[in-house]
Parts: C-alpha cells; structure tokens; sequence
C-alpha cells in the first residue's frame, strides 16, 4: 500500500503538468484581464503557479483547476470562455473555480 500511495502522491504532483501539455495550454497575454484575475485569486487567497488558457480552437466555453498544492496549482480558461464572457463572468468564473478548491472538491474526485 506504501507503494501505491507514492505512486498516487506522485501522479497528483504530475497531472496539472500533464493536463497543460495535454490540453495545449498557454500562459494568459499580460493585460487587463490577467491583472483583474490575479487580483482576484490573490483576493480569495486562491494561489495558483500560472493562469493558462486552453486552446480549443474555439470548441469548448469551460474552465477548471488542475493541483492540490499551489506550486502545482494552474487555473484553465477555455479560450473560447474568454471571447465570450466579459471581464465580471470571467471573474465569476475563477470565483467558481476558488470555491471548488476551498471546498476541497479536487481531493473529493480523487476518492
């Protein structure tokens, strides 16, 4: 079982990883919508290692977090979720995503 434990420890450190790779992820273009989303993660004490978008190509509006730890916590906005939502969706969104990790939902899904 100790094996099995690490192995799991050590999937959870890897997947946010995976996940940005898999999901050709980007770090979000510095501006006013990054500046509104970082000051409102740091409001909601949400620590995140990066705000990426998820190219779809326009396929998917949908956002999610991805890491138990912040040093391996990334926040996903689609992009086609960004051409759609002003600024204030946008920040109800990352609100949403804030209180799944508050709420511990993350570890909820791993059981």
């Amino acid at each position: 079982w100790m094996a099995q434990l690490a192995l799991l420890g050590g999937l959870l450190v890897v997947m946010p990883f995976w996940l940005r790779r898999l999901w050709n992820a980007a770090p979000l273009a510095p501006g006013p919508l990054r500046d509104m989303i970082v000051g409102t993660a740091a409001e909601v004490r949400l620590h995140v290692r990066e705000i990426l978008v998820w190219n779809t190509g326009g396929q998917v509006a949908n956002a999610a977090v991805a890491g138990f730890w912040s040093p391996v916590r990334y926040v996903f906005f689609s992009d086609r979720l960004l051409d759609m939502m002003n600024a204030q969706e946008v920040r109800a969104v990352l609100l949403h995503e804030a209180a799944h990790v508050r709420r511990r939902h993350l570890s909820l899904r791993s059981r």
